[in-house]
């Protein structure tokens, strides 16, 4: 028969986690690695006293979300969890009715405020509010819940804020597609002013060019992605952003230009390397690229 492990908050988690091993931990390390997860537990109920959470349950729900490197200590890993947000979301996530109206009383103005930029586009905050509450808590359809997916290494607010917005554009979207497809498609843009020689290179290297900027696109660290995607997919500004990466906006807008110049410059350089252009057809490419790049991002971003 085999032996059930004392259920202690340690156990709980280790038993959660997908390659765990929690039998063959010596005495200093588990001695060590409880202390650890006790910590993190109390941290988290200091910070939510009106919530009534079992330490074990807690301890499983954050080891199913815990990226541990099998080389790092899980000590410090624990450490660098958000343990707080994360305890508020599994007692949402559970059902607890204390958690659902402290999240409504602490994140409903977070949503509103990230709706309210959408307003600007033709969609009022208040028509999708609680479409979008709901959505945060429980999802859509085959999509899980935001909230559940939340795995504690950053701001739950900013991580709460993106969300928001991807839903909010999700149903502007929705209720206007000729706008979404006028925005997104490749083959309808037109160079500013109508440039014929820039329109004339589009239409004879549209597929290099497309090629190109996907290639250029997905050069891209998982970083310079999210930079990019944040702003130009989901909408947020840089002074927006700077929370999401703990810094400030004009640090953001910096590293936007950073990646942008990066992007035009492969889209550039793959497009002379595969095309042999001469100088006054380079000089073309320069100008296709730099017309076309910021709605070329969000069109490849968002498929």
């Amino acid at each position: 028969m085999a032996i059930v492990p004392p259920a202690t908050p340690l156990n709980a988690l280790l038993e959660s986690m997908a390659e765990a091993k929690p039998h063959s931990l010596t005495a200093e390390r588990r001695e060590a690695w409880a202390a650890a997860v006790d910590a993190m537990v109390e941290r988290a109920r200091r910070a939510w006293p009106q919530l009534t959470l079992a330490p074990e349950v807690f301890a499983a729900y954050v080891g199913q979300r815990l990226a541990h490197d099998a080389e790092t200590d899980l000590s410090a890993s624990l450490e660098a969890l958000r343990a707080e947000d994360l305890y508020l979301a599994c007692a949402c996530v559970g059902g607890n009715d204390a958690a659902l109206n402290l999240f409504a009383e602490r994140y409903t103005p977070v949503v509103d405020a990230a709706l309210a930029r959408l307003g600007r586009q033709g969609l009022a905050s208040d028509d999708v509010r609680q479409q979008v509450l709901t959505y945060l808590l429980t999802g859509r359809g085959d999509t899980p819940a935001p909230l559940s997916r939340y795995a504690g290494s950053g701001d739950l607010g900013g991580y709460l804020r993106v969300a928001a917005v991807r839903e909010g554009i999700r149903t502007l979207n929705a209720d206007r597609p000729a706008h979404r497809a006028a925005s997104f498609a490749f083959e309808r843009l037109e160079a500013p002013g109508h440039d014929p020689e820039v329109m004339a290179l589009k239409n004879r290297y549209r597929a290099d060019f497309k090629a190109a900027f996907q290639a250029a696109i997905a050069s891209l660290d998982d970083k310079d992605r999210r930079l990019l995607r944040y702003h130009y997919v989901d909408g947020l500004s840089t002074r927006d952003m700077g929370p999401l990466f703990g810094t400030h906006g004009s640090t953001v807008t910096r590293w936007l230009g950073r990646v942008r110049e990066t992007v035009m410059k492969a889209t550039r350089q793959a497009l002379v390397a595969k095309l042999g252009l001469k100088r006054d057809e380079f000089d073309s490419v320069v100008r296709l690229v730099e017309s076309q790049v910021d709605v070329s991002i969000t069109r490849v971003l968002s498929e």
